[in-house]
């Protein structure tokens, strides 16, 4: 029964794994054909926003367990603001598409990240072990093959992805600090309402741009909001459950393998020589940060 219970939680986790990884190169293929980054980002977050907060206001799902904290005040604020700080991290992420190919973004994305994040808990007060240097200093080696080598990358695509990294690496940081007791139903409900009505405005002042790629792009929206943001985030808290977070942790960087390849299969993108060196040098930091979560966490009885 253990053994069913755990292959069920693999089967979860490589599921949400497979999804998010669609997310890059699926948005990248509609804004090519002429759709506005803040329309994808808009319509995902505004949909998605609705759906969480029938789950928030009509449903048990979203109310507090025993040894949970009920949303006081601070907690409801702390959640839509990460949420929009969540919303600010998809726009930024869907604009850079506009310059730079969906493969290099992820790279980028999860190069970038989690540097941004050390940094920050580094400031407030956790320790910098000598693991952590060795990851900053593969990032840092694997950015310069990625952008000082080639040169050719378009940099504003390379802003967009460090300010999308920055505002993620808050918004995670943000929940670590201060949500990490609340029912996690109701704090993922109320971000996504929060990071709705922040993309929303965002949109708006960009002059609120309504062209969808035909059917194909009011396909991709439904995708992203039915798979994306609600499928695969179940499949991931349902993961989590079963096989515990280190090990969610540990696959994680397949999710970057799997959008180079599907980039490269289906948008014909292609990395050069120096590149796949930053991006190797990357993916090892990124598996290296996994296994050491993966030893903190107890394994799953």
């Amino acid at each position: 029964m253990r053994s069913s219970v755990f292959s069920t939680g693999w089967l979860a986790a490589l599921s949400s794994i497979i999804i998010f990884s669609t997310n890059t190169p699926i948005a990248r293929s509609v804004i090519q054909d002429g759709m506005h980054p803040l329309t994808l980002s808009a319509f995902r977050f505004i949909g998605a926003g609705v759906i969480f907060a029938c789950i928030y206001f009509f449903t048990s799902y979203a109310n507090p367990r025993a040894e949970e904290a009920d949303i006081d005040r601070k907690a409801l604020w702390v959640c839509l603001l990460s949420g929009g700080t969540n919303g600010i991290t998809i726009s930024a992420f869907y604009g850079a598409l506009q310059f730079i190919d969906a493969g290099l973004t992820s790279v980028l994305g999860i190069a970038l990240y989690p540097a941004i994040t050390l940094i920050l808990l580094a400031f407030a007060g956790e320790a910098f072990t000598t693991k952590r240097i060795v990851r900053l200093t593969l990032v840092f080696i694997g950015l310069y093959f990625l952008l000082g080598v080639s040169g050719t990358i378009d940099m504003r695509g390379v802003g967009l992805v460090a300010l999308a990294a920055s505002m993620y690496a808050v918004h995670v940081v943000t929940v670590q600090w201060y949500l990490s007791d609340n029912n996690v139903v109701a704090i993922t409900s109320l971000m996504m309402m929060g990071a709705a009505i922040v993309v929303f405005f965002i949109w708006l002042a960009f002059g609120a741009p309504t062209y969808v790629a035909g059917t194909r792009g009011y396909l991709v929206i439904v995708y992203q909001i039915i798979l994306l943001t609600l499928v695969a985030r179940l499949l991931t808290y349902f993961a989590i459950n079963k096989i515990g977070s280190g090990q969610m942790a540990l696959i994680t960087p397949v999710e970057t393998v799997l959008t180079v390849i599907w980039s490269m299969l289906f948008l014909s993108e292609r990395l050069r020589g120096p590149e796949w060196i930053g991006a190797g040098l990357i993916l090892v930091s990124a598996l290296l940060a996994a296994e050491f979560r993966r030893k903190q966490q107890p394994q799953p009885a």
